[in-house]
């Protein structure tokens, strides 16, 4: 302490910590598939003590208790008690998160293989499948392919995901009456390729 510039008389007044003071420990008893840390690990009676606990991926904290000498069960509130007036013991127990099954149904497109996704992570997109004469439009939540699913969501239950295909050839194809065609590409009589495709056409008739 610094005193300067006084202006009258001052009384300072001495505190006093106990050198004897009874403190008690908590310890962590063993466990696997994940960590518990405590702070303080030694404190008074009447002190606050926090638990901090970090589960292993693909684990989640199951149970947690604080126990007395006496094996008496001690109030845990938003992961922090009251040391009682004894040691107490930390217990921590871990559970193994569900998994769900990602299914992909290619709609007639390459197989894409089902993953296996722990609950509350995300299902890696995978390599877009291939269809003959068909672009990938994309993977959806529904059968009729109207709602885009997002590789962002977290899973929760099991899955099927539906392709979405867009005809390459009802893209850059006209119309015409009449008409039959061969080419690289197969298709139905009456559409001619376009794009600067090569063709052969047969059967074509120009009236006035």
């Amino acid at each position: 302490i610094k005193l300067e510039n006084l202006g009258a008389d001052m009384t300072l007044y001495a505190k006093w910590i106990s050198a004897s003071a009874t403190t008690y420990t908590a310890s962590v008893a063993a466990t696997t598939h994940g960590t518990v840390t405590v702070n303080p690990e030694t404190a008074e009676a009447g002190d606050t003590v926090t638990v901090s606990v970090e589960a292993d991926d693909g684990y989640e904290l199951d149970t947690l208790t604080v126990t007395d000498s006496s094996s008496n069960e001690v109030t845990v509130t938003d992961d922090t008690f009251v040391m009682p007036s004894g040691n107490v013991t930390i217990t921590a127990t871990f559970k193994e998160l569900p998994s769900y099954t990602i299914s992909f149904d290619t709609n007639g497109g390459s197989t894409i293989s089902p993953q296996t996704v722990k609950s509350g992570k995300t299902v890696t997109k995978p390599t877009d499948p291939t269809k003959s004469n068909y672009t990938f439009g994309g993977w959806y939540t529904d059968s009729g392919c109207t709602t885009a699913f997002d590789f962002s969501t977290t899973v929760t239950k099991n899955i099927t995901l539906y392709a979405e295909w867009i005809s390459a050839i009802a893209a850059d194809m006209v119309y015409v009456p009449g008409m039959t065609i061969t080419g690289a590409t197969s298709a139905t009589d009456s559409k001619v390729f376009i794009d600067g495709r090569t063709i052969t056409i047969s059967n074509l008739y120009v009236c006035d």
